[in-house]
């Protein structure tokens, strides 16, 4: 790892949600799925530009997912044009910083979903509670979950008899074959065209995937390291302070939040403060 060019920098992150997307408006969950800024959004993004202008932003970075970066383009343009910068700030993205993988619930309206609610409740306390993932058509999933349901339920209050036990075995065995193919997709060779860098992320997309509160903390905290070291590696040695702006999305931002207080979703465009310094994060407070 490269060394700092000035250990005694401190970097404020101001972490955001993006604008309003289409799919915020229609009251369905994204996860991963893409949805643009609705007319909402977009005048909420400007409204976040000129925040950005007031905290004196040096750089922006946002997740890789289309929302997050319509949102950093938005605000970069407009401090480009209101601020003089010796250089133009130029919003990047990484996939570490994007919203938690939903599983088969990405997609379905949030009002529906009575899962979807109480995992809600519980996922920033039992932080290892994951999402159903989403490797079978949802339909197919809820059959096969409904099954293992039924049969746990029965297995612990009944013998089993012989025919039933061998549907049982039949249903381990497609499990263990799922195991096995899933194993298989993470260590495979990866084609020769592939990015020299692939991002723990990426592999997750790879296996489409839900993530735990733990998963998504820790790839937020090592994305906002890795911003940490860049933007100090291509800053003047003698800067002892740097504004990033962070655009990210509500639930990831309340895992990496539940690393300090009780976790709160944070509204389009809201956001919290951390700072950086000497390789530790600490806790700034929320900002509107």
């Amino acid at each position: 790892m490269s060394s700092y060019s000035n250990s005694s920098t401190i970097i404020r992150f101001y972490l955001c949600r993006h604008g309003q997307s289409e799919f915020n408006a229609l009251g369905l969950l994204q996860g991963h799925l893409e949805s643009p800024l609705s007319p909402l959004g977009i005048t909420q993004a400007e409204s976040l530009a000129l925040k950005a202008k007031q905290w004196g932003v040096d750089h922006i970075v946002s997740s890789h997912l289309g929302r997050a970066q319509q949102t950093a383009h938005i605000c970069a343009e407009f401090l480009n044009k209101a601020v003089h910068h010796l250089q133009l700030i130029t919003p990047q993205s990484t996939a570490d910083l994007a919203e938690r993988h939903l599983g088969a619930w990405q997609g379905k309206a949030v009002a529906q979903l009575a899962e979807f609610h109480q995992f809600n409740t519980l996922c920033y306390q039992q932080t290892h509670l994951t999402p159903p993932n989403s490797l079978e058509p949802d339909e197919k999933r809820e059959r096969v979950n409904s099954l293992e349901r039924d049969e746990q339920r029965e297995r612990m209050n009944s013998p089993e008899p012989d025919e039933k036990r061998e549907r049982i075995n039949s249903l381990e065995r497609v499990n263990s074959l799922e195991r096995d193919e899933q194993r298989e997709r993470i260590n495979s060779p990866e084609p020769d065209n592939s990015p020299e860098q692939v991002n723990s992320l990426e592999r997750i997309n790879s296996q489409e995937k839900s993530e735990s509160t733990d998963t998504v903390r820790q790839r937020m905290q090592n994305a906002l390291r890795d911003i940490a070291q860049t933007t100090e590696l291509h800053t003047r040695s003698s800067s002892s302070e740097l504004n990033v702006l962070v655009i990210s999305h509500g639930d990831a931002l309340a895992c990496l939040m539940s690393q300090f207080i009780q976790p709160v979703l944070l509204k389009n465009t809201q956001g919290m403060l951390l700072t950086y310094q000497n390789g530790k994060l600490e806790w700034g407070g929320l900002i509107d």
